[in-house]
């Protein structure tokens, strides 16, 4: 953990930027920053360009995602969005200085989390961003729950058969294509980029469903494991876990609520612990 002032103070204009671009726009331009970081660590052979460049306050999506993600709730219960879940929508158009203000806090107590959380068996990062969407929640949207129940029981979550196909084969696919793209060209992180700035397509108003959380973690896979068959096994094997995961968290957590905590984001934390197990019990 290196908690420091200056990343503090820059971790609060970081979530200012979040608020200002709006989550979605600030996560897809975060997508170009990765593959930028990803070529130029790949390039240069430096390692360490990465991190510097992608998780840094003003960038990183553990300040200006988190950020963006707890100025939205933050605005829709303070009446100026009429929906918390509008994570297309740029905040600084309303002229609202205490939307700013915390988007700001949400950005420093991104930072303070993920440096927290470094420590621990799963992504950080992702911890971070899932963890300040939940303290906004319970902060703002605490009824979320019981929006959620029909006739006194919560709606449930699991995918229809149709559903749980579809994520099964779209996991797989995504899975063992990212795998071998990234064990052909020695990155994790430019497969991720690429996904991630499809998320562009989305802000287009393209029915899109994101894989920026599969395509990460199969890569992960793929490079901790060496590129063997075993690896490209448990990469296809997680990512389907994931594509399956991705749609029950969504049920559960995003539809007749104003607040938004990401499911894909969760997702990757879920899959980092994973990896982690697999690396500790020798399988990977």
């Amino acid at each position: 953990m290196s908690i420091n002032l200056f990343a503090i103070i820059a971790s609060f204009g970081g979530g200012i930027i979040g608020a200002t671009l709006g989550a979605l726009p600030a996560i897809t331009l975060w997508g170009l920053i990765v593959l930028y970081a990803s070529v130029a660590s790949v390039v240069t052979g430096n390692q360490d360009i990465f991190a510097t460049i992608a998780f840094n306050p003003a960038f990183g999506p553990q300040v200006v995602y988190g950020g963006a993600i707890g100025s939205l709730t933050y605005a829709w219960k303070k009446g100026v969005v009429p929906s918390g879940l509008d994570i297309l929508k740029p905040l600084a158009s309303f002229n609202r200085a205490d939307v700013m203000i915390a988007g700001g806090i949400f950005g420093v107590l991104g930072y303070l989390i993920s440096e927290v959380a470094a420590p621990w068996p799963t992504d950080n990062i992702a911890i971070s961003v899932v963890a300040t969407g939940w303290l906004a929640r319970l902060l703002w949207d605490r009824d979320w729950l019981k929006s959620r129940r029909v006739d006194g029981e919560v709606e449930s979550c699991w995918p229809s058969r149709r559903e749980l196909l579809n994520q099964i084969v779209f996991g797989a696919g995504i899975g063992i294509a990212s795998s071998h793209a990234t064990i052909a060209i020695g990155s994790p992180f430019i497969v991720f980029g690429f996904a991630l700035m499809a998320l562009l397509f989305i802000q287009m108003g393209f029915n899109l469903s994101p894989f920026h959380h599969i395509a990460v973690i199969a890569s992960l896979i793929a490079v901790t494991g060496n590129g063997t068959p075993t690896a490209y096994l448990w990469a296809v094997i997680v990512s389907i876990i994931l594509g399956i995961a991705n749609n029950i968290i969504f049920k559960l957590w995003i539809p007749k609520t104003n607040s938004y905590i990401d499911p894909p984001v969760t997702c990757i934390a879920i899959g980092a612990s994973i990896i982690s197990a697999l690396t500790s019990l020798g399988w990977l």
